[in-house]
């Protein structure tokens, strides 16, 4: 199984850029996002691939603060 991750900042006032590509990580259950700007809110946004069905629906975002 793989995962896509697709992340965006938000902005001041919460305004989210577009979804960018964070990674595509196989059989991992944690995940390091690396080059991250300090002071910046992440989204992130997961789903599974394989299996018979192909994707499954994306998690709802998390937003994370980067310290």
């Amino acid at each position: 199984m793989c995962v896509p991750v697709p992340e965006r900042t938000l902005g001041a006032g919460g305004t989210p850029s577009p979804w960018q590509n964070a990674g595509l990580f196989t059989n991992s259950r944690s995940m390091t996002i690396n080059d991250l700007t300090p002071g910046t809110t992440y989204a992130f946004q997961v789903r599974a691939v394989g299996g018979s069905t192909g994707y499954t629906d994306w998690s709802n975002p998390v937003a994370h603060m980067c310290p």
